[in-house]
């Protein structure tokens, strides 16, 4: 492979990586070729007009900037984009606060349509929020491809494909005037929630305790999971409540007054809303198992 095509690059200080199969097969669907996490030295800058793989890289740290077909980007933590071939990329990393990153470069027929699906068709630079989930996934990667195997390609390329479905719902667009705090916000009421959903579900007093306004939390919420805050606590509820009814013995009265409910009625159309189907139907399907 010439100069500025190479898989990996030389002015790293510290790197973990893995290399499968180069050359997968024009027949390949979506092959995972290499990976790692890389931080890097000083003076790194990558320029490369060729590289023959799609690539997903993602900022664990530090700062730098990405020039995708000539349009620059700012890089910081949790930052993440895709290049492929074709697209001319030059990185390049911040002397004072050099980038910890991951890379996993990829091949494939179905490679360009898998990162169009998502937003992050090659070329382009987005933003995450819960950039632990995201790690984990690359760590996961990482992982599976330094251990070999004879079934170490497949599994790495169904781990690629989780978290390409990990990074579309975690990724928001890349606004580089945008204030930085909304995201840790977010973060900071959803563990909230996560604390205190079995006490209340009054929106209004949850934004109170976090010293936010009720429009801007909802407002956060349709943005970063999708969904208003009222129906991601009802999941979390009807979670609990799938739980507790495959616990031997136990009536849907006694599931609805454990998680908070009065109504059973009540109860029963919550459950139906979240999982398709009433609880004495769940109920029956897990006392067939």
């Amino acid at each position: 492979m010439k100069r500025g095509s190479e898989i990996f690059w030389h002015q790293v200080s510290l790197a973990k990586r893995f290399c499968l199969n180069p050359s997968p097969g024009a027949g390949a669907k979506f092959a995972v070729v290499s990976g790692g996490r890389e931080k890097c030295a000083q003076g790194y800058m990558v320029d490369r007009k060729d590289f023959p793989f799609y690539c997903i890289e993602f900022v664990a740290s530090g700062e730098g900037t990405v020039e995708l077909e000539g349009r620059k980007y700012v890089l910081t933590s949790g930052a993440v984009f895709s290049y492929g071939p074709g697209i001319h990329h030059v990185i390049s990393s911040s002397s004072s606060s050099p980038m910890v990153k991951y890379f996993i470069d990829f091949a494939g027929r179905n490679a360009r349509r898998m990162l169009s699906r998502i937003s992050l068709a090659p070329g382009t630079v987005r933003r995450t929020f819960d950039s632990e989930q995201v790690i984990r996934r690359f760590e996961d990667l990482i992982e599976r491809g330094e251990h070999g195997g004879r079934n170490t390609q497949p599994v790495c390329d169904a781990l690629l494909e989780c978290l390409i479905l990990v990074l579309d719902e975690k990724m928001m667009p890349y606004k580089p005037s945008e204030k930085r705090n909304a995201a840790p916000t977010f973060m900071r009421i959803k563990q909230h929630i996560s604390a205190n959903y079995a006490r209340t579900d009054d929106i209004r007093k949850i934004a109170s305790e976090c010293g936010v306004d009720v429009t801007y939390l909802c407002r956060l919420f349709k943005r970063f999971e999708r969904v208003s805050p009222y129906q991601y606590i009802l999941r979390l509820r009807m979670n609990d409540a799938a739980k507790i009814l495959q616990e031997p013995g136990v009536i849907i009265k006694d599931a609805a007054d454990r998680c908070g409910y009065q109504d059973q009625y009540q109860f029963s159309r919550s459950f139906k809303k979240v999982f398709g189907i009433p609880p004495v139907e769940y109920r029956k399907l897990v006392s067939r198992r």
